[in-house]
This record gives C-alpha cells, sequence and structure tokens, in this order.
C-alpha cells in the first residue's frame, strides 16, 4: 500500500494555515466593527452633545467667561476647565454654579484648546501627561484638526465612558463685554415684537412691553397691557418671539397645591421627575381644559435648572435655569420670568429685588395682592427638596416643597406660534381674543 502521510500532513498543515489566516481575518474585522461601533456609541453622541451644550450656552451667555477661557489658553496646548474632583478651574474666575452645571452634566474632565487641534495632537503626542487619560487621547486624535475662524473648542470625558466637542466662540476682548453680565438685557429695538401679523409697539421705560438684544419681547411694569383669553378664562402674555411660541401665565389661581406630595415622604425639587404638581396640571388640568385651548397648546422645552438663593446676576440666573430642561405642555414660571417683568431697574436681580421688594413689588405686574405665596418652576441650587416661590409680600424665597396648606398655582403655557390677535386691545377690560 502506498504510504499516504507525508502527503496527509502537508494538506493539514494548508488546511490549518487557511484556517488561521481566515480566524486572524474575521478577529481583525471584528476589532473594526467593534471600534467603529464604539466610536459611533461613544463619541460625539446625541447624549453627551446635548450636555456639553448646557456648557456651551454658559460660557456663550457672557462674554466675559469666553475671555477668560482666551486668556489663560494663551500659547497653551490646553486648559483644565473642570475636574470631576476639584471643580472648576479657579483661575476662571466662574465661581461655585460652575461646579454644579458641569457635574449636573455628569462631566468627568472638560478642557479647552484651540479649534486648530494640530498643537494639541502634537503635544499628546511628544508629552505623557497624566490628566489626558488614554481613551480622552483616543478620542482627541480622531477630531479633525481643522481651525474654524473666532471659535475655541470645549473636549468633554463623561463618567458614563461618553466623549463629545464643541465649538465656542474665543471671545470679545473689548473692555465691553456683548451682554453685561450683572444687567438684564436692554432693550434694542422698537419694531420687532409680532404676533401672528399683529405688530405690538415697545416701550423703553415704564410699564409695557420691551424687546431685549436676543430679539425676546417681553413685558414689564405695573399694569402693562398684555391681557389675553385664552380657555374662556383671563391669561397674560409674559414673552415670546416673533414666529415662536408665546409664554402666558393665568391671571389668578387655580388653588392651593403642594409642589410634590408623596406618600412614602419621598420629595423631590425636580420637575422632571415628574412632581405632583407637573403630574396634575399636564393630566387632570389639562383635560379639564377646552378642546381648543388644548389644540392652542405646544410641547415646549422649559428651563428647570437650579436657582441660586438672592443672586445678583440676572444672565448667569437664566444660563443656570436652562442648563438643564423638561419637554411638556403646562409648567409654571421660572424665577427669571418674575424678576424680568420688573420695570424699575433697582429691581434687576434676584437680590436686589428682595432688597428693595417695598418698592419693587410695585413695578411688577406678576405680583398679585391676594396674600397667597405662589410656587415658581424654579428648584433652591442647595437643597433637593425646596424650590423658589413668591411669597405674600412679593419678595422671593425657598422653600419646601410640601410646605404647610401649599402654596398657589398659576399655570404656565406656550401658545402655538401661528395664533393671531383678532381683537381686543390687551386691557384687562378688554384682553387680546386669539383665532
Amino acid at each position: 500500500m502506498k504510504n499516504n502521510k507525508g502527503f496527509l500532513l502537508a494538506e493539514s498543515l494548508v488546511v490549518s494555515t487557511f484556517v488561521l489566516t481566515v480566524l486572524i481575518f474575521l478577529f481583525v474585522q471584528y476589532q473594526n466593527l467593534m471600534t467603529t461601533y464604539k466610536n459611533n456609541t461613544d463619541y460625539n453622541n446625541p447624549e453627551a452633545i446635548y450636555n456639553l451644550g448646557s456648557a456651551s450656552e454658559y460660557f456663550s451667555a457672557d462674554n466675559s467667561r469666553l475671555v477668560s477661557l482666551s486668556n489663560n489658553l494663551g500659547s497653551n496646548a490646553y486648559i483644565k476647565v473642570y475636574d470631576k474632583n476639584s471643580g472648576c478651574n479657579a483661575s476662571l474666575g466662574l465661581g461655585t454654579f460652575c461646579d454644579s452645571l458641569f457635574a449636573a452634566t455628569g462631566a468627568k474632565k472638560v478642557i479647552y484648546t484651540s479649534s486648530n487641534l494640530t498643537t494639541l495632537k502634537n503635544y499628546i503626542k511628544n508629552n505623557s501627561d497624566n490628566y489626558l487619560n488614554q481613551s480622552l487621547r483616543d478620542f482627541i486624535k480622531r477630531l479633525d484638526a481643522d481651525e474654524i475662524d473666532g471659535k475655541g473648542r470645549l473636549i468633554a470625558q463623561f463618567d458614563n465612558g461618553y466623549f463629545a466637542t464643541l465649538a465656542v466662540n474665543s471671545g470679545n476682548t473689548s473692555e465691553t463685554p456683548i451682554i453685561p453680565p450683572d444687567e438684564p438685557d436692554e432693550p434694542t429695538s422698537t419694531t420687532a415684537c409680532l404676533i401672528g401679523d399683529k405688530q405690538i409697539e415697545t416701550v423703553s421705560e415704564g410699564d409695557g412691553l420691551y424687546i431685549d438684544n436676543l430679539g425676546v419681547c417681553f413685558y414689564k411694569g405695573t399694569h402693562p397691557n398684555n391681557y389675553i383669553m385664552f380657555n374662556n378664562e383671563l391669561w397674560r402674555i409674559i414673552s415670546f418671539k416673533p414666529n415662536d411660541p408665546i409664554k402666558i401665565v393665568r391671571n389668578d389661581f387655580i388653588g392651593n397645591m403642594y409642589w410634590d406630595y408623596e406618600s412614602n415622604f419621598s420629595v423631590s425639587n425636580d420637575w422632571a421627575k415628574p412632581s405632583s404638581l407637573n403630574t396634575y396640571l399636564n393630566g387632570i388640568y389639562y383635560k379639564s381644559l377646552s378642546s381648543k385651548a388644548q389644540s392652542q397648546i405646544v410641547s415646549h422645552n422649559w428651563g428647570i435648572g437650579s436657582v441660586a438663593f438672592r443672586n445678583n446676576n440676572l444672565t448667569k440666573q437664566i444660563s443656570a435655569e436652562n442648563s438643564r430642561n423638561w419637554r411638556g405642555k403646562i409648567g409654571l414660571i421660572a424665577a427669571s420670568d418674575y424678576i424680568r417683568a420688573n420695570s424699575n431697574q433697582k429691581c434687576s436681580t434676584f437680590q436686589s429685588h428682595n432688597d428693595n421688594n417695598s418698592v419693587c413689588k410695585g413695578t411688577n405686574w406678576l405680583f398679585t395682592t391676594s396674600k397667597m405665596m405662589w410656587w415658581t418652576i424654579s428648584p433652591f441650587a442647595t437643597k433637593s427638596d425646596s424650590v423658589i416661590l413668591i411669597n405674600n409680600q412679593g419678595s422671593m424665597g425657598e422653600v419646601h416643597v410640601t410646605i404647610a396648606d401649599g402654596a398657589g398655582v398659576r399655570p404656565t403655557v406656550y401658545l402655538n406660534s401661528n395664533i393671531r390677535i383678532t381683537g381686543g386691545n390687551g386691557t384687562s377690560s378688554d384682553p387680546y381674543i386669539l383665532s
């Protein structure tokens, strides 16, 4: 019989080599697939971009913050903005709210660099900087290095393993910031406030409709003509932008309620949990409205970020409120809505409004003489079970969400931007009529 052992051994080696080659190929493809999957899911995904976007809006809301970033960066490859263990970079001069903002986003590390990443890429290639861990380095290596004129770049690593980057303005180094940090926006136009096709005249002092430098139209003063008929009831217009939903608040209370109440005494100032008042307003109360009123309400993003008590910077407060959002149909006014309703410049911040309350309550149309305390949607920054409310003297305070006997509720909604004013002049006796 012919001996085929040598031939069979050669065949086995060929087959084994082929199988091994196939397995190596499949493993490489699997590794490439997993890398692509990780990049698609962990890098610049919607959740990471949204969370970093809150921080980007915070810096963009005050030009002095952008200038601080740019000045501290100088010729460095990057600067630390936030670290979970140590908070925000003290040299940036951003205060404790910066810590709270980034902590709320779940950030682990945030850095700032030039939009042209060439310098940073070369730096991590040639330096063993312990602050930039390997995961963060891998993310940076995959980013395009193209420069965007007049921009810097925030890069963040989050606790959940996600990464994101966003461009921000590099800052205007002129002496006057774009938005004064300690003052509310001043009116810049008298012709741009439209509801539907009806233009409403604006003012620059006293009672009436103002417009800020972002194009937001809002009512100020003691007796502005901002009454509107909605759900066959008297409501009042808070603010709007042309072609955007219109924010209105009920003129009267619907009763006293807890802001949040749970039978097991587990309560929270997080409107999005949702709170018991949120559940009521968007359930039973919403269903009680007329079908026409329901059709005129739109779901909207509500700023439900926390507010520091007696702060003296309205711009920062609004940024804090907008650092977290809830989307829904019925809410309450924000603490900043109450401040912005005042026409007296002495009442332009949380602290100044309370310090001058005897005067301020007389120039704020949202103040009610009913002697009833009433809720805002804004949580108190340093207590997880307290929110900001308007007390019966017209000043703002913080109280527990289950304050005895509850507090007054003035539902607030956003109306569809395509509504039209078909009658009325906005006074209490002749309110605007909508179609």
